[in-house]
């Protein structure tokens, strides 16, 4: 029997058990396809390939789960282990995510170095979208471009044949031509329906050991493939790029199957995996339908888009075991939503969201800082959504935050909205968590991985800190501590909430973005050269010189200065926060009755005076209210004063 060396990136060595059940999807639905000699019959025949006379026989798949560590002894080591006492594979492939692409080129040297001649294929998201420039790289003979079951498929069974192989026969794959470029063979024709192909959960044997290890966990959480592809186009998400904007989604029956075959086995809780599992109400019914037919009790995760979602159906999912929904929300920014190309109101996310925790639905939120046109005020309004629309989530306790990179094939890389702030290892992405830490003097520090016109790479990883934190502390807060812990993890999260409207307070005083974003990464910097780095976290949040109130927030995230940012970046971030204390307040008594902000003149001078008077007479500020304008303007100095005297009357 033919071997196929399948290699599984993990995060540690040995993997965790439940990182190989949710982390087995991909490559076990190739190994299930590729150990079902009825699949790889049918899918012969239809492909015109011929078969043996006794029909196809199934391959040897031997999945080998390596960790991050970059050393080609290692990874030589692990591979020579795995077919100890047998011949060469047929083929070794490798599953290349974005930020492992260093990792994927060591494993496959690694095999190189064992079996020189023995084809290496990538694939996954990222080789899928750039395979010209993930070839040039080396170490790979090919790449698999889209969806892989039917192009493995289809290159082992020809490897498999006497007679001599040849890239140019397998659609669907880019591969390393003799002339040193790269050779795109014709786009792949899918044959089968998801339907068609075998359950990758029938390969779980290959994940998980033997003995006791092999058996069902009660805590086991067993992800399942529902399909892929969106009605959308995110301008962050790759899917379009990567499936060409194609919906392959499997049917009801064919997925209540696979979880009746699982939960004979003795598994009660499974993750459907599919950007938009709700995207045709009539699967969803016939779902629903089945599942009660079967009568079986178990416990279940989905992905939604929240236009998809309404009380009534949440009802009938929550009956069904429905246990958790996730949720991507990315920002509570209409601006930024609108921008991105989300494709629904938040209006209709706080109705889910609301729904969900009313019904016991635990829901997780998924956000990203970093996005086309997110400043501060958008990282404060993402903050303001979710603390008056807080999610249920007691399964992982917290709101996902992540930074949104510019993946290749993303329209936010094409546009160059976001650009990376410094080159990952060996062609890799950064991750998308930066890292955070504390210096000696207990000031911030930060690993900048992005930039945009609007945020600098050091503001993006910190909105990711303070943001992430602040919601993580505000959900662990709800789901219910001792008096002590509740009243800590609440100063801990009006702490990172005091930092976020800090920063909202400075853009004020910054430009805006033009071109590149050039103008204001200048005034940033200079401001902070004249005022410090404002990044020490206990000073800036004291309640003696920061108290927050709703008013604040809620002024800071509903209106915009039109007037004043000369004035303002004069002042010191004590000095700013007084000034948008004081016109909170002012807001607040109008009833609410503006939306924007002058301070006049706009001048360094006219700041002073400004802070001088409402420090010692707040009364003598001039306010006065035109077209939904409140204008700030201090009382003369005594140069213009005598200035004043001077003119004639």
């Amino acid at each position: 029997m033919a071997a196929i060396c399948l290699v599984n990136p993990v995060s540690a060595a040995p993997p965790a058990r439940a990182e190989l059940l949710k982390g087995y999807l991909s490559l076990g639905l190739l190994a299930s396809a590729l150990r079902d000699a009825g699949f790889l019959g049918r899918f012969a025949a239809r492909a015109g390939l011929l078969s043996p006379p006794g029909g196809q026989e199934p391959f040897d798949v031997r999945i080998l789960h390596l960790g991050p560590a970059l050393d080609p002894e290692v990874m030589a080591a692990a591979l020579s282990r795995a077919f100890a006492g047998l011949a060469p594979p047929l083929l070794v492939g490798v599953t290349a995510t974005a930020d492992r692409v260093a990792w994927s080129r060591t494993v496959a040297r690694a095999a190189c170095r064992l079996w020189p001649a023995v084809p290496r294929i990538a694939g996954g998201p990222h080789p899928s979208t750039c395979p010209e420039a993930f070839l040039a790289q080396g170490a790979f003979h090919a790449v698999c471009r889209g969806e892989g079951v039917e192009t493995l498929a289809e290159l082992a069974l020809r490897l498999r044949m006497p007679e001599p192989f040849s890239w140019q026969e397998v659609d669907g794959l880019a591969f390393s031509d003799a002339a040193g470029g790269t050779t795109l063979t014709a786009p792949r024709r899918l044959l089968f329906a998801p339907d068609d192909y075998p359950h990758a959960s029938r390969s779980l044997d290959l994940f998980l050991s033997g003995g006791d290890s092999a058996a069902p966990h009660p805590e086991d959480v067993v992800f399942l493939w529902a399909g892929h592809g969106c009605p959308r186009h995110c301008s962050f998400c790759a899917q379009r790029a990567v499936f060409g904007g194609a919906i392959r989604e499997r049917g009801a029956a064919s997925l209540v199957g696979e979880i009746a075959e699982l939960h004979a086995r003795g598994y009660r809780n499974f993750a459907l995996v599919q950007e938009t599992f709700f995207n045709r109400r009539e699967r969803v019914d016939e779902f629903l339908r089945r599942v009660a037919d079967a009568g079986l009790a178990f416990q279940w995760t989905a992905e939604a888009r929240c236009d998809q979602l309404d009380r009534p159906l949440l009802e009938r999912l929550r009956a069904s075991g429905l246990k958790m929904i996730q949720i991507g929300l990315e920002s509570g920014d209409p601006e930024v939503l609108a921008r991105i190309g989300k494709g629904f109101s938040l209006e209709r996310a706080a109705e889910v969201i609301d729904d969900c925790r009313e019904l016991g639905i635990d829901t997780a939120v998924y956000l990203l800082v970093g996005l086309p046109g997110q400043d501060w005020r958008s990282v404060l309004l993402s903050a303001r959504f979710l603390e008056r629309h807080p999610p249920r989530n007691l399964a992982t306790g917290h709101v996902a935050v992540a930074v949104a990179l510019p993946y290749p094939g993303t329209r936010i890389a094409g546009e160059g909205s976001v650009r990376l702030a410094a080159a990952g290892r060996g062609g890799s992405f950064p991750r998308r968590t930066p890292r955070v830490w504390f210096d000696a003097a207990g000031g911030l520090e930060v690993e900048p991985i992005t930039e945009t016109d609007h945020l600098s790479g050091r503001e993006i990883a910190e909105a990711f800190f303070f943001l992430d934190d602040f919601l993580q502390f505000r959900t662990a807060a709800r789901a219910g501590a001792c008096a002590a812990r509740l009243r800590e993890m609440q100063q801990y999260a009006d702490r990172l909430l005091t930092m976020i409207v800090h920063r909202a307070i400075r853009d004020l005083a910054l430009p805006g973005p033009a071109g590149s974003g050039a103008k204001r990464r200048a005034a940033l910097e200079d401001l902070l050269q004249r005022h410090g780095p404002e990044n020490r976290i206990a000073e800036m949040s004291d309640p003696r010189c920061a108290p927050l109130d709703e008013d604040l927030v809620d002024f800071l995230a509903c209106t915009r200065l039109s007037t004043g940012r000369r004035a303002l970046a004069a002042l010191n971030w004590r000095e700013r926060f007084q000034v948008a204390r004081f016109a909170a307040r002012c807001w607040a008594a109008s009833g609410r009755g503006f939306d924007r902000l002058a301070v006049t003149p706009d001048d360094g001078e006219a700041g002073r005076r400004l802070i001088e008077t409402l420090s010692s007479a707040p009364c003598r500020v001039v306010q006065r209210l035109a077209s939904r304008t409140l204008i700030l303007e201090p009382p003369p100095g005594p140069q213009h004063r005598a200035e004043s005297c001077r003119r004639p009357s």
